[in-house]
């Protein structure tokens, strides 16, 4: 969907079996200071249990990158990289959907860590337990008087929006531990349009 709202499921929705061994390209390095604006061209593919061999991760399974609410929860939880970074735990963004004009747009003014790709949606498959959430506009948005306000505080503190790109398939989160066999320690969805709230201080 195209804006965010409130209140995502918090609970185990996925086996660690359903993601460590999705394939994943990385889009993005991490933004460092003095860094050019340019995306690296896409990697070869990769194991998504490679991401977090060393480190535990965080992957935020993105809605859409043109989504105000997506982008203003992203940045909110990526303003909070140092306290992430002393706790040693990694974040990544993950796409479903690779347009590249909408991740030159993402990244890094909404987000500057690595961003993956995903390009069979297994990450969000995962978050409903083997098939893909979605939500409509209308319910999802028109209706939902939380989604309307978060527009608004959006857009009153300066987040930009388009509606290029898949719009319906929901996001969420998942937590998962260091090593090479990992452990699911959590994944969170999103109810109605939701942004992922969980992480705030």
């Amino acid at each position: 969907m195209w804006l965010c709202t409130t209140s995502p499921i918090v609970e185990n929705v996925a086996p660690y079996s359903a993601i460590e061994n999705v394939s994943i390209q990385k889009l993005t390095p991490e933004y460092k200071i003095g860094m050019e604006r340019l995306i690296k061209n896409k990697t070869p593919p990769m194991k998504a249990s490679e991401l977090w061999r060393e480190k535990p991760a965080i992957l935020v399974c993105i809605r859409r990158p043109g989504c105000i609410m997506c982008r203003a929860e992203a940045h909110q939880l990526y303003s909070k990289k140092p306290i992430f970074d002393a706790l040693g735990v990694q974040l990544f963004a993950v796409l479903h959907e690779h347009i590249e004009s909408e991740v030159k747009d993402f990244w890094p003014r909404y987000w500057g860590g690595v961003v993956l790709f995903d390009g069979r949606q297994e990450f969000f498959k995962a978050l409903g337990g083997g098939k893909l959430l979605k939500d409509n506009f209308i319910s999802g948005f028109l209706l939902n008087p939380r989604a309307i306000a978060n527009y608004k505080r959006a857009k009153a503190i300066g987040v930009e929006l388009n509606f290029k790109g898949e719009g319906e398939i929901k996001g969420g989160l998942f937590i998962v531990g260091r090593g090479k066999s990992g452990s699911l320690t959590s994944s969170l969805r999103e109810t109605l349009v939701t942004g992922h709230h969980m992480l705030r201080s």
